[in-house]
């Protein structure tokens, strides 16, 4: 058990490098694209869910993160 939950957190700590900063991009490139544009309503409309995901995101990674910390600390005891 102690080895899935490693190999799980060192699965969750690869691939950090690339999960936040690309969708970032792709959202907040997308939404300057449409404000550079002239069309406010559209860059508008991509930003607020652009916000929300990535908030959403930033908190089930940590809360992923805490949660297989926890259970490898338990199953060291």
């Amino acid at each position: 058990m102690a080895a899935l939950v490693d190999t799980r957190r060192r699965t969750l700590r690869r691939h950090r490098w690339w999960a936040f900063p690309l969708p970032a991009l792709i959202f907040f490139g997308t939404s300057a694209l449409w404000f550079a544009a002239g069309s406010v309503t559209a860059g508008a409309s991509m930003l607020a869910p652009a916000v929300v995901f990535l908030g959403w995101l930033t908190w089930h990674h940590r809360r992923f993160d805490r949660r297989l910390t926890r259970m490898r600390r338990r199953l060291q005891s």
